[in-house]
């Protein structure tokens, strides 16, 4: 099953009966979700080290190293410093992969802007966090 929203959507979900917004006072800031390739296409619009997300949630990771290099630099373009956080759910061992979570790690740990530690580990699961040093 794969779920996605938009803006929009969530816009619904905040209106009242009445047609009003509910929850849009005088703050500035508000939720935004963005998935897939929609999160691409609005990082490559902001300038490079810009943030704009406080938080990230992921449930997996790609296998290959070249892709998950790629979203290690979204990641870094798309988290706002200095307070983001990176919460990555990620299945334990896949048949014939390596664990992605720990992959994402060893870049982490390489390039040493990102701090991680291990949140929860459950019997085939682990959720791990990433924030910024």
């Amino acid at each position: 099953m794969n779920l996605s929203f938009s803006e929009e959507d969530f816009m619904d979900g905040c209106s009242s009966q009445d047609g009003s917004i509910i929850g849009q006072e005088t703050s500035s800031r508000r939720s935004r979700k963005l998935s897939g390739s929609r999160a691409w296409e609005r990082a490559s619009e902001t300038g490079h080290g810009e943030g704009g997300y406080d938080v990230i949630l992921m449930t997996d990771t790609p296998h290959s190293v070249s892709s998950l290099k790629k979203l290690y630099a979204l990641i870094k373009k798309c988290l706002r410093p200095p307070y983001g956080v990176l919460y990555l759910a990620t299945k334990r061992n896949y048949v014939g992969f390596s664990n992605g979570a720990r992959q994402l790690r060893s870049l982490v740990d390489e390039e040493g802007i990102f701090g991680a530690h291990l949140v929860k580990e459950m019997t085939d699961r682990d959720v791990w966090k990433f924030f910024l040093k």
